[in-house]
C-alpha cells in the first residue's frame, strides 16, 4: 500500500509536470525567438522582435519552426517541473533546521537547492534542446538519440552534455532562491491580509493562494528572478551552442561575460529580455493555474481510490453551482 506522504509525492510530481509542459508549449514560439536572439543568430537579431518572429516561418518552411525543440523540452520540463515542486518541501525542511524555523532565508535556500537539483537531473536535455532551437538553415541534429550519439562521437563525449553547467548552477542561486523566496512571501502577505480577491477557504478554516493569488504570485516572482539572472542564462545559452552554431572559443562563464560586454555593450548582455518580460507573464500564470485546476479537480483521489471523497467534492460543487 502506498502512504499518504507517497501520494501527495506522486501528485505533486505529476501536477508539476503537466502544468509545465502545458505552460511551455502555450509559449514555445516565444522561448524559440529569445533563444535565437539571446544566441546573436545572424538574421534575427539585426531587426525588431516582431521582424524576426515574422521571419522564423518564412525562413524555415512554415508555423512548425515556431515549436522547433519544443519536443525536447517536453521530455525535459515533466522531469524539471516534477523535482521541483517534489523537493522544494524537502529542501525548505532541511533549511529551517539549519537556518531556524523562523529565518526569513530559508526559503530562499530552499530555492536555490531546488533549482539546483532541477537543472542537474536534467541539464543534457536543456543543453540539446537549445541547439535543436538554434539551427536555422539546416539540421545536424534530428532526435534526442542521435543528438547525444553526435556529441559523444563528434565532440568531447560526455563532457559536452555539460557544457555550460557552471553558469547554469551559477544562475539557479539568484534565479531558484529570487523566485522561490518572492512567491512564499507574495503568498504569506495575501494570506495574512486576507485579500479574498486571491486566497480562498478550505474546509479545516484554513486560507490558502486560490487560482488568480497563485497566477499572480508566480507572476512577479519570475519576473523578479529572471530579470537578476538573465545575463547569467544568456551566457549559458551562448557557451550551450559554441562550436555548434559558431566556433568563437568563449572559454568558461566569467571569459564569456566579458567577451559580450566587450563586443556588444552592457545591452547585449540582456538581448531577449524584452521578449522574457512578455513570455513569463502567460508562462507562469498558466503553469500555477493548470496545477491548480488539476488538484481541485480530484482526480488524484480517483487514480487513488478515493472513490468516495470524489462524489463528495461532486456534491459540493453541484450544490455551490446551484446556489450561485
Amino acid at each position: 500500500m502506498v502512504d499518504d506522504h507517497s501520494k501527495h509525492q506522486i501528485d505533486n510530481f505529476l501536477t508539476g509536470g503537466i502544468s509545465g509542459c502545458c505552460a511551455k508549449t502555450a509559449v514555445a514560439p516565444l522561448d524559440r525567438l529569445k533563444i535565437l536572439r539571446q544566441s546573436n543568430i545572424p538574421g534575427y537579431c539585426n531587426c525588431s522582435m516582431w521582424e524576426a518572429f515574422k521571419l522564423i516561418p518564412k525562413r524555415e518552411g512554415g508555423w512548425k519552426a515556431y515549436f522547433k525543440g519544443n519536443g525536447v523540452q517536453m521530455v525535459r520540463i515533466f522531469p524539471y517541473a516534477g523535482v521541483g515542486l517534489v523537493s522544494f518541501d524537502l529542501c525548505l525542511v532541511w533549511s529551517k533546521k539549519m537556518l531556524g524555523e523562523d529565518s526569513r532565508f530559508a526559503s530562499a535556500l530552499a530555492g536555490a537547492l531546488t533549482g539546483m537539483s532541477m537543472v542537474l537531473f536534467t541539464y543534457p536535455l536543456d543543453l540539446i534542446r537549445t541547439r535543436f532551437a538554434v539551427q536555422t538553415d539546416k539540421s545536424t541534429y534530428t532526435s534526442i538519440w542521435q543528438a547525444l550519439k553526435h556529441m559523444f562521437k563528434n565532440e568531447k563525449g560526455v563532457k559536452t552534455m555539460f557544457r555550460g553547467l557552471s553558469p547554469s548552477m551559477w544562475g539557479v542561486i539568484p534565479y531558484g532562491g529570487i523566485s522561490f523566496a518572492t512567491f512564499v512571501n507574495t503568498k504569506r502577505y495575501f494570506i495574512e491580509n486576507e485579500m479574498k480577491f486571491f486566497v480562498r477557504q478550505q474546509d479545516d478554516g484554513r486560507l490558502v493562494l486560490n487560482a488568480r493569488g497563485k497566477g499572480l504570485a508566480g507572476t512577479f516572482a519570475g519576473l523578479m528572478a529572471q530579470t537578476v539572472s538573465y545575463p547569467i542564462d544568456l551566457a549559458r545559452r551562448r557557451i550551450q551552442i559554441d562550436g555548434f552554431a559558431y566556433n568563437r572559443n568563449y572559454g568558461n562563464f566569467v571569459n564569456t561575460i566579458i567577451a559580450i560586454y566587450k563586443t556588444e555593450g552592457v545591452k547585449g548582455l540582456f538581448t531577449g529580455m524584452s521578449i522574457n518580460y512578455i513570455r513569463v507573464v502567460p508562462s507562469i500564470t498558466i503553469s500555477y493555474m493548470v496545477g491548480e485546476m488539476i488538484k481541485e479537480s480530484g482526480v488524484f483521489d480517483i487514480l487513488h481510490g478515493d472513490k468516495a471523497i470524489e462524489d463528495t467534492r461532486q456534491r459540493t460543487y453541484k450544490m455551490k453551482k446551484k446556489e450561485a
